[in-house]
C-alpha cells in the first residue's frame, strides 16, 4: 500500500549501481528473474525540472513499480537530499541567485527603472519553488512581493499588484514594509490588500512528522518542533521545511489557496559519514559502477532496508528524459544505464512509465489476477447452467405427475 501524503513518499525503491559492467557476456547464462519486496528510488538532482514536478514524477514511477512488481517503494526528493548531502550545490546556487535578484529588483525600483525591476522580480519568482522553503528569514520573501506589487502598480496593473500585496499579507500578516517611501495611492492599495487578505480567520495548521521532534520552519520563520498545532496561515503560497539531526531535510511548497489543516512528513534517513562522492560522480557521468560505487549502493540499500535500488536521473529539454540504473545487492548485479524518452509529460505519462518499468528484466512481475478472474467467470457459468438444468428437471417431474 502507498503511504498517504507522507512527504509525498510512496513505497520504497532504490536503484543500485552496476557491478563493473553489469552486462551479461555472450557465453554467460542470462540471470534469472528474482522477486524483491522493497525498492529505493534514489533521485539525482535536476537543474531543468522543478522540484515539485520531479517529486510528482517519482511518485508516479513508484506507483507503476508497485503495480508491475508488487514492491514497497521508498522515494521522494527528500531521499536524494538525505543521501547526497553537501555534494548537491544546486539549491544553494539557485537560492543565491534568488536573493540576489530580489535585492537588484528593489534597487531598480528605487531608481525608477520599473521595467528592469519587473524583469528581476519575475526571474526570482521562477526560482520560488526551489528556494522558498530554504529561507531562514522571511524578509527576502516579503521584499519580493512588496517590490513586485509596487512595480506592477507603477505600470497601472492594479489587479496583478493587489494579488502580490495579498501574498505579502499572507507571508507577513503582522507588519508592512517600513523602509520604502510610498505615495498615498501605493499606501492605499497596500492597506486595502491587507484588509482583504486578513478579513477572514487563518487556517490553523497541524504539522506532524515521523519521527517526532523535527524543527518546523514556515516562510523562513522557526515555529517549534513536531507535533505542532499552532501554525496559523492565511490563504496564499507558503513554504514549509522540517529538519532533524540524522534525517534528510523535508520540504513542501503550499500552492495558492486555503492551506491544508494537516501537514504530514516522513523524514528519511540521512547518509552517515562522508557523502558518497564516487556514487555522485558515477550518476553524473552515467558510468558503470565499480567496487566503490557498488559498496555505496549497498550502503544505501541497507540504510533504507530495501532489496533493490533504482538510481534515477531526470532532465528536460524538448521532452522529459529519464535515465535509470537498477542494482540488486542480494546478487550484486546491476543493469546497464538505460535512457527513456517520456515525451513532454502530462497526459499519458503514467502509461509510458508503466511500459518503462517493464525494462527492469531482473525483477519478477507480481502474479496476474487474470487466471483467478477467468476461473470465477467459469464457475459462474457452471452455476447458471446447473440452475437451468435443475429447473428443467423440476418442470418435467411436474408434468409427469
Amino acid at each position: 500500500m502507498l503511504k498517504p501524503s507522507f512527504s509525498r513518499l510512496v513505497l520504497p525503491m532504490v536503484i543500485f549501481a552496476v557491478a563493473c559492467s553489469g552486462q551479461v557476456q555472450k557465453d554467460e547464462k542470462p540471470l534469472p528473474r528474482i522477486s524483491v519486496k522493497s525498492v529505493l528510488i534514489l533521485n539525482f538532482p535536476s537543474s531543468t525540472v522543478a522540484p515539485k514536478y520531479y517529486d510528482g514524477l517519482l511518485t508516479s514511477l513508484a506507483i507503476q513499480l508497485h503495480r508491475k512488481y508488487g514492491v514497497r517503494v521508498t522515494n521522494g526528493i527528500s531521499v536524494g537530499r538525505g543521501i547526497w548531502g553537501s555534494l548537491n550545490h544546486l539549491r544553494e546556487n539557485a537560492c543565491r541567485i534568488f536573493t540576489d535578484r530580489i535585492r537588484q529588483a528593489k534597487n531598480a525600483l528605487t531608481g525608477l527603472r520599473i521595467g528592469k525591476s519587473l524583469e528581476l522580480c519575475e526571474q526570482a519568482l521562477s526560482l520560488w519553488d526551489m528556494c522558498c522553503s530554504e529561507q531562514n528569514d522571511t524578509r527576502p520573501l516579503s521584499d519580493l512581493y512588496t517590490t513586485y506589487g509596487l512595480a506592477l502598480l507603477s505600470r497601472e496593473r492594479k489587479d496583478d499588484a493587489m494579488k502580490a500585496f495579498r501574498q505579502l499579507a499572507a507571508l507577513a500578516p503582522l507588519g508592512r514594509p517600513d523602509d520604502l517611501e510610498l505615495s498615498q495611492d501605493q499606501n492605499n492599495a497596500l492597506a486595502l490588500a491587507y484588509k482583504q487578505e486578513l478579513s477572514g480567520n487563518p487556517t490553523q495548521v497541524k504539522v506532524i512528522s515521523e519521527p517526532q521532534g523535527a524543527t518546523v520552519v514556515v516562510d523562513g520563520k522557526k515555529l517549534g518542533q513536531t507535533p505542532l498545532s499552532t501554525v496559523n496561515l492565511f490563504p496564499g503560497r507558503h513554504c514549509v521545511r522540517l529538519e532533524m539531526e540524522g534525517r534528510g531535510t523535508w520540504t513542501s511548497n503550499l500552492p495558492s489557496g486555503v492551506p491544508p489543516a494537516l501537514i504530514q512528513a516522513w523524514l528519511t534517513p540521512a547518509w552517515e559519514g562522508s557523502p558518497p562522492e564516487a556514487l555522485w560522480q558515477m550518476t553524473k557521468e552515467l558510468n558503470p559502477p565499480g567496487d566503490e560505487e557498488s559498496a555505496q549502493l549497498q550502503k544505501a540499500a541497507k540504510l533504507f532496508k530495501t532489496d533493490a535500488v533504482i538510481v534515477v536521473k531526470l532532465e528536460k529539454t524538448d521532452s522529459l528524459r529519464l535515465t535509470t540504473l537498477l542494482f540488486i545487492p542480494g546478487i550484486g548485479v546491476a543493469s546497464p544505464w538505460e535512457e527513456f524518452d517520456l515525451g513532454p509529460g502530462g497526459k499519458g505519462l503514467a502509461k509510458r512509465l508503466y511500459r518503462m518499468v517493464g525494462s527492469f528484466s531482473q525483477l519478477k512481475s507480481k502474479p496476474s489476477n487474470s487466471g483467478k478472474k477467468h476461473a470465477k467467470s467459469n464457475n459462474k457459468k457452471k452455476k447458471k447452467k446447473n440452475k437451468k438444468r435443475n429447473k428443467k428437471t423440476k418442470m418435467k417431474k411436474k408434468r409427469k405427475k
